[in-house]
């Protein structure tokens, strides 16, 4: 797959003297562009990719920082929720959200020894850091990338990461081991997460989510049941 810029775009000629602000607007509208032919919509005044998929509704919120700087650097980061629209309307606790981008990001080992957790960029670029924090995490996937500079190559890789990381959540948040995947991520980072404590409004909807529409689920990792509330 091969990209062109648009021809009006000032990505085909970024110089030191472009506002940063300037750049990131011209990214989010080029990935706007590219998301509409998969049948997203784009909002550019605070970019946001929207997909509704049955009961699933993905929001990737664009935002960027107040510590760029002209000629240097530009940063671009990507913010996913997934959503429950019945949930939403209804006002289900944990207002509808199923999961965010920090559930997503990580991949954990809960038999590691070490505090290592690699760290890899939307580039592919890999480095590692000590994780006290929380040992377990074997690799964390960057949601944030500098597009100061940026060509149609690296262009191609933010698309690679959304569709890897973020848009294949879609399609298994609905399905039985989609949904058993996510289960293990949020048992790794908190092994005691179930219906009853999962008191942060991120995964409230999540766990109903699943006691809701997937109870052999809920009964095979001890989730809970929605008839105990």
């Amino acid at each position: 797959m091969g990209w062109t810029w648009a021809k009006d775009s000032i990505l085909n000629n970024i110089d030191a003297d472009i506002p940063p602000k300037d750049i990131f607007v011209a990214v989010c509208v080029e990935l706007g562009r590219y998301y509409r032919e998969k049948g997203y919509s784009f909002t550019k005044s605070r970019p946001k990719l929207t997909l509704t998929s049955g009961d699933i509704q993905l929001e990737i919120i664009l935002k960027s920082s107040g510590f760029n700087r002209a000629g240097e650097s530009v940063s671009l980061e990507i913010m996913p929720t997934f959503y429950c629209l019945p949930y939403v309307k209804a006002g289900v606790q944990g207002r509808g959200i199923l999961f965010d981008h920090s559930s997503i990001s990580s991949e954990f080992n809960l038999h590691k020894n070490d505090l290592a957790c690699e760290l890899i960029g939307i580039y592919g670029d890999v480095t590692s850091f000590v994780n006290h924090a929380n040992p377990t995490e074997k690799i964390r996937y960057t949601h944030m990338c500098d597009v100061y500079g940026i060509n149609e190559t690296k262009f191609l890789q933010i698309i690679r990461y959304i569709n890897e990381r973020i848009v294949s959540w879609i399609e298994k948040i609905q399905i039985e081991s989609g949904v058993e995947e996510m289960i293990a991520f949020q048992r790794a980072e908190r092994p005691g997460w179930n219906l009853q404590n999962c008191n942060d409004f991120v995964n409230c909807s999540l766990a109903y989510y699943i006691c809701d529409r997937f109870p052999a689920l809920a009964q095979k990792w001890d989730i809970g049941s929605l008839e105990e509330g």
